[in-house]
């Protein structure tokens, strides 16, 4: 009688080793040999070896659960639920697919009830946003909305039959807050918006004596292109109020990029955003978790920039984090003090990213800001002695961009073309980060995605500038270039 071969152990030196079919087969069939004798019939066609086959099947699966049960063990060849096990041991959790979130105003006419869960949809396409809470239009506030940014013309409002000054397209929201102070029975408003960056304007009604707040529209002259544009003034919300994707992903949400109304409420006639929303994000993927996991593991303990930018980051509603740091012993050019540092930070709640910056920031470093107005930012924090205290850092500097595309197209082009461009480059944009210059030739990456552009001209400018050319734009240390669908103009022919 033969002898047994020698039994292949499962864990070596370079890990679990999975014993093959083969193996496994040739195996029994020397077992069964010794066992039963040397001249029975094992061969495949065999009963006996047919047996064979089945069990040594069996027993291969087994082999296989067997490496997947090793796997799972470690971060970097387990999966799904087990690598969620695996990184949990080192307090790391999957994100979560999130929807993408906006701030918009409702208006229409006053006393609208317009019910939570009501529905809005970015416009030319099929991802709807939700109401996440009832609302009432009130009398109190008013949104001048035009059809698109103006670059050229006037507007003249009244109340009570009493008109104002002519509002110029261009004019400054302090410009504009003058302008309608100077009605005999309103003394205070406050406005938002600009009719050239996104055509409309918010006004809250602060002190006045007005019958009736409602505006009425008595001229206007406003154009884009020399093409005339519509108005419509409608009461409006105070203030902004949330609405969530109905699905959750990456649909981007540019200013002034929800304005179709889906769900039928009596009263209730336009909806705008004024700013940009937060991208929500699919569920993360295992590659981007084992990613994320060694990142914090190497910020484990420390305090530096890469972990302040992953805690801040991992707050709810943050879009993106620079940090901008000055180790120097002078202050620097852009006027941070000796030995500190600056946090730009887009989206999330002031509080809980201040919160964040403030229990990351290593002892005896200052947190700075060197932008002003709306672009610092101030939230609450509870400091280590447990005293409430504030701490004051820094959002990115918008620089609203043109972008013009000509050119020649074929039989490929789609009926909707012109938007698949649009949309490609505000999607192209929504990646830019702080201090990123725009060039001319990375915008032909997003362009040429859609199919059937024969030749093709970009050219480019600041909406400040307004004179597009086929050069770069220099961003700034502490800016951002922003696009809106309102702001590129299409001529593919």
């Amino acid at each position: 009688m033969g002898q047994l071969k020698e039994t292949i152990m499962p864990l070596t030196s370079t890990g679990f080793t999975v014993k093959t079919l083969s193996e496994i087969q040739d195996d029994i069939s020397d077992k069964m040999k010794l066992a039963l004798g040397a001249d029975i019939d094992t061969t495949p066609s065999s009963r006996i070896g047919q047996m064979i086959d089945i069990v040594s099947n069996e027993i291969f699966l087994t082999w296989l659960g067997l490496q997947d049960i090793y796997n799972s063990f470690y971060p970097q060849t387990s999966s799904g639920a087990s690598l969620d096990n695996v990184v949990a041991i080192t307090n790391t959790v999957r994100r979560t697919a999130s929807a993408s979130q906006a701030f918009v105003f409702l208006a229409g006419d006053a006393g609208t009830v317009i019910p939570i869960a009501s529905e809005i949809q970015k416009t030319d396409t099929t991802s709807n946003f939700a109401l996440s809470a009832a609302q009432t239009i009130p009398t109190t506030s008013n949104v001048i909305i035009v059809e698109n940014v103006v670059d050229a013309g006037t507007i003249t409002l009244s109340w009570d039959s009493v008109a104002i000054a002519a509002i110029t397209f261009s004019d400054s929201t302090g410009t504009i807050k003058a302008t309608i102070e100077g009605h005999a029975d309103i003394s205070d408003v406050t406005v938002t918006g600009g009719f050239d960056t996104i055509g409309s304007i918010h006004i809250l009604f602060n002190a006045d004596t007005l019958t009736s707040r409602e505006s009425t529209i008595d001229a206007s002259t406003f154009t884009r292109n020399t093409v005339s544009l519509t108005s419509d003034a409608f009461f409006s919300l105070d203030a902004a109020v949330e609405v969530l994707a109905t699905a959750t992903g990456g649909v981007t949400v540019p200013t002034i990029s929800l304005q179709t109304i889906i769900s039928s409420v009596v009263g209730w006639d336009a909806v705008i955003n004024f700013s940009a929303g937060t991208t929500g994000s699919d569920i993360e993927t295992d590659a981007e978790l084992r990613a994320r996991r060694d990142i914090e593991l190497q910020n484990s303990g420390t305090t530096t920039n890469s972990g302040i930018k992953e805690e801040v980051l991992n707050i709810t509603g943050v879009a993106s984090v620079t940090i901008i740091e000055n180790d120097t012993s002078i202050t620097d050019v852009d006027g941070r003090t000796p030995h500190s540092y600056e946090v730009f930070v887009e989206g999330g709640v002031d509080d809980e990213v201040a919160q964040a910056i403030y229990d990351t920031k290593p002892a005896g470093i200052n947190v700075v800001t060197t932008v002003a107005g709306p672009s610092q930012r101030t939230g609450n924090i509870v400091d280590v002695n447990s005293a409430a205290t504030t701490l004051t850092f820094s959002e990115p500097i918008a620089v609203p961009m043109l972008i013009v595309v000509t050119g020649t197209k074929d039989a490929e082009y789609p009926a909707t073309g012109d938007q698949q461009v649009k949309d490609a480059l505000l999607a192209f944009f929504s990646n830019f980060e702080l201090n990123e210059d725009v060039l001319n030739h990375n915008l032909f990456t997003p362009v040429n995605t859609v199919p059937g552009i024969l030749t093709v001209v970009i050219t480019q400018d600041t909406v400040a500038g307004g004179s597009p050319t086929t050069g770069n734009t220099a961003i700034a240390t502490e800016e951002v270039a922003t696009l809106i669908d309102a702001n590129i103009t299409i001529t593919i022919v």
